[in-house]
């Protein structure tokens, strides 16, 4: 798990290994319950998912074998103007829909804390943390993945890991924890597992921890990898529509941090899709203009990297909601997951407001 970006999650958001955070102790830069107190359900957004196996030079694929959930919430500022994000992600299998009953799943949220007095311009991030579970699996091929399943019921050992990520303007560390529960559980109801884990936080040290000094600076703001998506879509979605040409000239990229290592999130390439469909939609929507937004996340220590795509209105209600989301985790394997409309409830200004700062989307400088 330390070994590789954990794209959730998309991500998002956005694979099997989204994973993501919950707010500690008074100590921390982002106070306990915060996202929690007088928080809202500013936005819900549902995914299926359709996945594909690579035989020999073709892909063979299916159709509703997973899905997930996407929960943004915004807490109420104070009279300090002083307030939370959190971006909550489930992506995983449906066992009953995979031959071999192969169950991969992540959970997490991330919470970002933001704070604006009245001589700044714009809004200041102070923090991020990132925590969350993933159903751990190490199999290089789907002959594996359903060996180390079936071994797995078989002794009723269920191999689990679970990770916090959290990063200040100064610092950044993480702890890393793998453990082992004697039922499975899946991406649909994951609270039990979370019970479980909180409970262990405390009976034993993390089998994991890494920590990074930001001097000199490695990156600007403290980003973990979900707000600095957000970011870089509000940047996108925020390109007039009269001028489609900006996509070219400026691509966003942004640093962020995960486990303790920097990572830059940048924009390779956006070009608009005049046919796009999803499979499924209501028959009176009318599809608004979209655009196919190729990203990478890059490990800048070891120039390990992950590429994924988007799929975004640049327009209408739904602008800057993805409605697709695709990558391949494993040579072998690759996912697609598409906006399931009728059972989502997206913000109309998801991507309304700008970025925080006008720097922030090219590194924090000028």
């Amino acid at each position: 798990m330390t070994r590789k970006f954990p794209i959730v999650c998309a991500l998002t958001l956005l694979s099997l290994r989204v994973v993501p955070s919950l707010i500690a102790a008074e100590d921390s830069a982002v106070p306990a319950g915060a996202a929690s107190s007088g928080e809202a359900v500013d936005s819900v957004l549902a995914y299926r998912m359709r996945g594909e196996i690579r035989v020999l030079l073709f892909w063979l694929g299916r159709d509703d074998v997973g899905g997930g959930r996407i929960t943004l919430r915004r807490g109420g500022a104070t009279p300090r103007r002083h307030w939370t994000e959190e971006i909550e992600v489930s992506f995983g299998s449906n066992p009953d829909r995979i031959p071999g009953r192969i169950n991969r799943w992540g959970y997490g949220r991330e919470i970002s804390e933001w704070r604006q007095t009245s001589d700044e311009i714009a809004p200041r991030l102070i923090g991020t943390k990132f925590e969350g579970l993933m159903r751990r699996s190490d199999e290089k091929s789907l002959a594996q993945a359903r060996q180390e399943n079936k071994l797995a019921a078989a002794n009723h050992l269920f191999r689990f890991a679970a990770t916090e990520s959290r990063v200040f303007p100064g610092e950044a560390s993480s702890e890393i924890r793998i453990f082992s529960e004697p039922e499975e559980f899946h991406y649909r109801h994951p609270e039990g597992l979370l019970a479980r884990y909180r409970m262990r936080l405390g009976q034993a040290p993390a089998d994991e921890k890494e920590y990074l000094l930001n001097r000199p600076p490695v990156y600007d703001l403290p980003y973990g990898f979900l707000t600095g998506l957000a970011e870089l879509i509000r940047k996108i979605a925020a390109t007039p529509e009269e001028q489609p040409a900006a996509w070219v000239v400026r691509k966003p990229w942004l640093t962020f941090v995960y486990n303790a290592k920097p990572y830059r999130l940048e924009v390779l390439r956006i070009k608009e899709e005049e046919e796009f469909r999803l499979p499924a939609k209501p028959a009176t929507m009318r599809m608004p203009r979209v655009a196919r937004v190729q990203l990478r996340s890059l490990n800048t220590v070891k120039g390990t990297r992950t590429d994924f795509d988007l799929w975004l209105p640049m327009s209408g209600e739904l602008k800057g909601v993805p409605l697709r989301i695709q990558l391949q985790p494993r040579w072998w394997l690759r996912l697609r997951l598409d906006l399931d409309l009728e059972n989502s409830r997206p913000a109309r200004d998801l991507a309304g407001r700008d970025a925080r700062t006008e720097n922030a989307l090219s590194g924090g400088r000028p």
